[in-house]
Parts: structure tokens; sequence; C-alpha cells
């Protein structure tokens, strides 16, 4: 059934559509709802959306909420996330699982680049309350813990007071330091 009504909402499966265009398919389960298909790729799936509210891009069978599947095409990133001029990688996971972060060709598991930006650090971990850096790893390689200039490769600085250890050795039992 295909119904346009006098507002110009088109229903499909359904006969008051409430948007512009509903798609309706109740008591299906798990069929697609909307899909857009090539035949130039080797599966032909290029968008799915089915009843259960999954949403597939290059799969027609997403298990889960997105699953974006690069089979088929060699070298691919399944996900690319880029500048809005389309010129850089903001974030790429590859085919293999390796997540860049500022790279196009992530090597390890996790690799972060600040592309030649100086000052501007790799990583900062938070405190929970917003208050403060935890840590923080400059493009050079320096580390701070407790603060976001670290003057060598790892400075641990603690502000708190009294009572605050800026660096702490325990032992593997649990026992104490």
């Amino acid at each position: 059934i295909i119904t346009v009504d006098d507002d110009g909402n088109v229903g499909i499966g359904d006969e008051y559509p409430n948007s512009l265009l509903e798609i309706s398919a109740s008591g299906a389960f798990n069929i697609d709802m909307f899909s857009v298909s090539s035949n130039d790729m080797e599966d032909g799936d290029l968008f799915h959306i089915v009843s259960t509210g999954g949403v597939g891009i290059g799969t027609n069978t997403p298990v889960g909420i997105l699953e974006i599947s690069a089979s088929g095409e060699t070298g691919s990133s399944p996900l690319v996330v880029s500048s809005n001029d389309g010129l850089a990688d903001m974030f790429r996971i590859t085919g293999t699982g390796n997540v860049g972060i500022g790279t196009t060709s992530p090597g390890s598991f996790l690799e972060i680049s600040a592309g030649g930006t100086t000052g501007t650090p790799l990583l900062s971990l938070s405190t929970n309350d917003g208050l403060g850096d935890a840590m923080t790893v400059q493009p050079n390689g320096k580390t701070g813990i407790g603060t976001t200039s670290p003057a060598g490769y790892l400075e641990v600085s603690a502000s708190g007071g009294t009572g605050v250890s800026a660096f702490v050795v325990s032992s593997d039992d649990g026992l104490g330091d």
C-alpha cells in the first residue's frame, strides 16, 4: 500500500503517514525497510535499514544498531571521519581493526598523530570533576601526570596539600607500599 496524503506525506505500508516518508512493515521481523544496492559491488549492498532498527552500510544484515562492513574492498577502511574539506583524516578504523587519529595508516591498534602540530597534546586525560588534567602526552614524547607541560620525558606532579603523594610504588601482593 502506498499513500500520499493531503500534506504531501508518503506512506509505504502505512495509510496515515506522519512524516514526509514513512515506511511500515507491521508484523514483519528483520526485513529490509529501506535499501540502496548496486550491481557494481560484490554483494550489491550499499545501505540497509531493517525492521529491527539496525542500519547496515556495506551489509544487508546488521548485527547491531550500526554495522559498517568493507568486505570485498581490499585495503579499505570501514570507517573514516574526515575534515569538512575532505582533505584530512580526523579518525579512521582500518580493515584490520587499527584505529588512527590524525593519521591515514595507523600501524598499531591505536595510533595518535598530531600531524606536525606543536604545543597541542597528543593525548590528554582529564579528571572526572573537569578541574584538571590527569595525564598529558606531548608530541615530543614528554608525558605529564598532574601537569600539562612536563619538563622531562616523565613528570609526576601532585597538588592538593599535605599528605598527597606524587608517586607511589607498591608491592604486587596488595599489602602496602
